[in-house]
Order: C-alpha cells, then structure tokens, then sequence
C-alpha cells in the first residue's frame, strides 16, 4: 500500500480520519517515495509551530517514523526521474530490496495526544 506524506502524518497525529487509516493500512506492507521524509518532519514541525502538537509527541513521532524505516515497516521508493512517475510504477519497486514479509505499520495510540 502507498502512503503520501497527509496520510502518514494522520497516523502520527489524531486527526477526524486517522482510526479510518489506521485501520486500513493494520498488516500491510507499506510503501512511500523518499520525499515522504523531508515532507513529514515539515508537516510535524509545523503542527507544532502551529501548537497542534507538543514539541515531545513530535520528537515521538519522528521516532516512530525513523524506527518504522529501519525496521522496514516503511518502505521508500527513489525514483530515477524526478517529477515523472514512471509508467509501470512496479519498475520503481522492483529496484528497491524486498520487504520483511509481515511488516506492518505499528500501532499508532500511544503516539496520540
């Protein structure tokens, strides 16, 4: 499943749909491009600039971002021409190392304020 960088951060931060993605991405394979990073720590910085967040649950959720790439939870995508999607997006996937069968996005509550 692909995430873009509005749903991931809706599993770092309660939102009035996050229960909704959370439980639509539970058990699957998660995959996203590798702007996703750059874009989610700008997104966490500015919920809590805009003090939608405290400035612990943004470290925590940065935390649960880095550990969720290392442990292949979330799995991210380079692709070789910037601003153009390639037109068999499997090509994409297929450069990147396969997952850890039965990774799966973690359990978002206890990031949750």
């Amino acid at each position: 499943m692909y995430l873009d960088t509005a749903i991931l951060v809706k599993l770092l931060v309660r939102e009035a749909d996050t229960a909704f993605y959370a439980r639509l991405v539970e058990g699957e394979i998660v995959w996203s491009s590798q702007i996703v990073v750059t874009e989610c720590f700008s997104a966490l910085l500015r919920k809590e600039r805009e003090r939608g967040i405290s400035p612990s649950h943004r470290h925590r959720a940065w935390r649960q971002v880095e550990a969720d790439i290392a442990a292949r939870r979330l799995n991210l995508v380079t692709l070789r021409h910037p601003g153009r999607v390639p037109p068999d997006h499997r090509a994409a996937f297929a450069r990147c190392a396969p997952p850890r069968l039965g990774g799966a996005v973690p359990v978002v509550a206890p990031l949750l304020e």
